[in-house]
């Protein structure tokens, strides 16, 4: 009897000891896995994991433990709920802890013992699809590129690097190196709780980590199995503390100091690769470099600063003296190397003084002297093509495209005088300069802008009384009173109208279908010399000639160039002497001795009486 109730009971025990032993043996390497974790023991890690999980993970020199410690794997007992077979191997699903948070083993045997061991696991509990294995993996390289690069040193660095940004990285010296790679990593290292926000694809994965004002975005590849960094990048919101990548960065480094001992070097061949066209061509290629000697290359903080911006970068390098900037532009990208970082070309030096108040562009410094005495000759033998090549965009649209060859003998150039020309001081601000000479009876100065990388002559400043300096707002002032002359002159009442103002014509030239003859010609008063110009707003008196003979001209601005608003004719100095042109057009036209077109024009006949004269 007792024995027919114990049969079945025993016999569900020995079943159920039967499938515990089966789980047993997973049971012991999991849970042998875990306790070395909780216990840190790395040995006991060591000799419950596979190969490749050890290759992976626990690498020498690294500290793998911190890294699963950031992944708060689970600790505590285990218990196994799901084996699987997989083609020689086994996914085992387990719940670990107190909490019963469920982990996926993947156990495989030894080659070597044939005992079974922890090949990678899995959390389930986590959106991470990728296993604690290229976790930790991940982690370790981490931790070893921060370790290194707050090192900065060279064999640190370049060993936690991929090749291609080791090239880069490796060109540069040691100081500037390890200046670059702790401007990067240094205040990151330097904290001892770090959350990283990590994603992992195939061969590449990219990690984040946030620190009150500061991001660090790391980029790596995988290299033989392990993870080496190809990108990182800073962000801050501490002015001038970003760095949009560390390649690029790099690259910008070594042109400028590339640059520094080409130019103190007077290496024009590798000043050519290194420079934009613009720049070397235009400054650079025919200059005496000697002129201005640049500060050697100079690694320390203090002394060299490099700074990224939108569309280059720009480096300051400082002595007792003087701040030197020296601009760089990116290179476009190339549409066959998308991924490959942009090259850096030096596109601009500027000199500040640090006891003056002078900036020098050596563009403008090497070009502007010559630049002027070529314009200053082409003005005395009033040559207009050479005026034209010479001056920028402004003066060219303001004075010489609007003149001829025989109307620019007619401009005031009096002061310009033939023969050898004596600077007397070069001023430079930037895109602006100043050089002032001695050019016949008195000093002159001459007016450069930079444009398109050249030096060119924008204005002519002249010692001149009772008119603008300006010889550019003198010649603008003059052009329409010289046009509207050789209208009457012409009898051209196109060119009459073109440089009368809108009142003008309203009142007195769209109301006459030809020039009539008058007692007094314009042309002969409007050709007296330039003696008096006087500008208010937007309208100025320009006297030509003298109380006996000349004329009295108003004109008024009109969008950007300016327009004979009236005339008076002067015969002498009494009143009656003194001709109002437009008073007099007015009164001809009211009395009809000058035709009016539109006055004269037959009404139009209403169609019915069109339709009726009709044969």
């Amino acid at each position: 009897m007792h024995c027919k109730f114990l049969t079945p009971l025993l016999i569900g025990c020995v079943s159920g000891a039967l499938t515990g032993c089966g789980h047993m043996v997973e049971s012991r390497v999991i849970q042998a896995f875990t306790d070395s974790l909780e216990k840190e023991d790395l040995k006991k890690l060591r000799s419950t994991a596979s190969d490749d999980f050890e290759q992976k993970t626990v690498q020498v020199g690294s500290d793998p433990l911190r890294a699963f410690k950031m992944l708060d794997i689970p600790e505590g007992k285990t218990k196994v709920v799901k084996v699987k077979d997989d083609d020689g191997a086994k996914q085992v699903t387990a719940v670990v802890g107190p909490e019963k948070r469920k982990v996926m083993f993947r156990l495989e045997r030894d080659a070597k013992t044939k005992k079974w061991v922890v090949a990678d696991l899995f959390l389930k509990d986590t959106n991470s699809a990728k296993s604690v294995g290229d976790q930790v993996s991940l982690l370790v390289s981490l931790r070893e590129f921060l370790d290194a690069w707050k090192d900065g040193t060279r064999h640190g660095v370049l060993a936690t690097s991929t090749p291609e940004l080791g090239q880069i990285l490796g060109e540069l010296s040691d100081e500037h190196l390890a200046h670059l790679t702790r401007q990067i990593a240094a205040e990151i290292a330097e904290q001892d709780n770090i959350e990283p926000a990590a994603q992992i694809h195939q061969e590449e994965a990219g990690v984040v980590i946030s620190r009150l004002n500061i991001n660090l975005d790391v980029t790596f590849k995988t290299v033989d199995g392990r993870w080496k960094v190809s990108e990182a990048a800073v962000e801050s919101q501490h002015e001038g503390e970003a760095i949009p990548s560390v390649r690029e960065r790099a690259i910008a480094t070594t042109r400028t100091l590339a640059f520094q001992a080409a130019y103190n070097a007077s290496d024009k061949h590798a000043l050519e690769q290194i420079c934009t066209r613009r720049f070397f061509e235009g400054s650079l290629a025919g200059a005496d470099l000697a002129l201005a000697r640049l500060p050697n290359p100079a690694p320390d903080d203090e002394n060299f600063d490099l700074k990224m911006d939108g569309s280059g970068a720009h480096c300051v390098v400082q002595t007792d003296q003087e701040i030197v900037k020296i601009s760089l532009v990116r290179d476009p990208p190339d549409d066959d190397k998308p991924h490959a970082p942009s090259d850096y070309h030096v596109d601009e030096v500027t000199i500040y003084e640090r006891h003056g108040n002078q900036d020098k562009r050596l563009s403008a410094l090497f070009t502007a002297h010559a630049r002027m005495q070529v314009f200053s000759e082409a003005l005395v033998h009033r040559d207009l093509t050479t005026l034209r090549l010479n001056s920028t965009h402004d003066l060219n649209k303001r004075v010489w495209e609007r003149l001829t060859a025989a109307t620019l003998r007619q401009m005031p150039l009096a002061e310009i005088h033939p023969g050898a020309i004596a600077i007397l001081n070069t001023d430079f601000q930037g895109p602006l300069t100043e050089v002032t000479v001695n050019q016949g009876p008195g000093p002159l100065t001459y007016v450069l802008r930079e444009q398109s990388g050249k030096m060119l002559v924008d204005d002519v400043l002249l010692p001149v009384a009772e008119r603008p300096e300006s010889l550019k707002s003198t010649c603008d002032m003059m052009i329409p009173i010289l046009d509207f002359a050789a209208g009457f002159r012409l009898l051209a009442l196109d060119l009459v109208r073109a440089n009368a103002s809108r009142e003008f014509s309203r009142m007195v030239w769209d109301l006459v279908e030809r020039i009539p003859p008058l007692d007094q010609p314009p042309a002969l008063f409007l050709a007296a010399p330039l003696s008096k110009i006087s500008v208010t707003g937007d309208r100025a008196l320009v006297v030509l000639g003298d109380d006996r003979h000349g004329a009295r001209v108003l004109l008024a601005r009109e969008k950007d160039r300016y327009t004979i608003e009236n005339v008076i004719l002067v015969s002498g100095p009494a009143a009656q002497e003194r001709v109002d042109l437009r008073q007099v057009m007015r009164g001809q036209l009211a009395e009809g001795t000058v035709v009016n077109p539109i006055a004269a024009a037959p009404e139009t006949a209403p169609e019915t009486e069109q339709a009726s004269a009709a044969p």
